[in-house]
């Protein structure tokens, strides 16, 4: 199935209120509180772009692939590229469990991955 994964991807980028962010950029509220819960449908392309401006990403990001079974799709699909299993919210549980010496280092190294962008 594919769901929209706007609501994760604001809260890994600091997003306290994601409800009040779409507000802000013109989704109305019950189209945001779908896109949130995972309840929305579908969103016009002027929509994606919307959200792909404001949280700096591609289409692929605002979206999250879970096959509705194991090996329901070949493991080199292209869909597989849209799985978002274990990726920013991952990250953040790694990022919980560093050592404050090896939390500076992530973030200096986080910091030149910024910088090439």
């Amino acid at each position: 199935m594919i769901t929209y994964y706007v609501k994760e991807l604001m809260l890994s980028r600091g997003y306290k209120y994601p409800n009040n962010a779409l507000r802000k950029l013109g989704f109305h509220y019950n189209l945001a509180r779908q896109i949130l819960s995972g309840q929305a449908r579908s969103l016009n392309l002027n929509q994606v772009e919307s959200l792909c401006v404001f949280l700096n990403c591609t289409p692929n990001d605002l979206l999250n692939y879970t096959p509705p079974q194991k090996d329901y799709i070949k493991s080199g699909h292209p869909l597989n590229e849209v799985s978002k299993q274990a990726d920013a919210m991952g990250a953040i549980d790694y990022l919980r469990n560093l050592s404050p010496s090896d939390l500076k280092k992530a973030n200096d190294l986080l910091k030149q991955l910024h910088d090439r962008v």
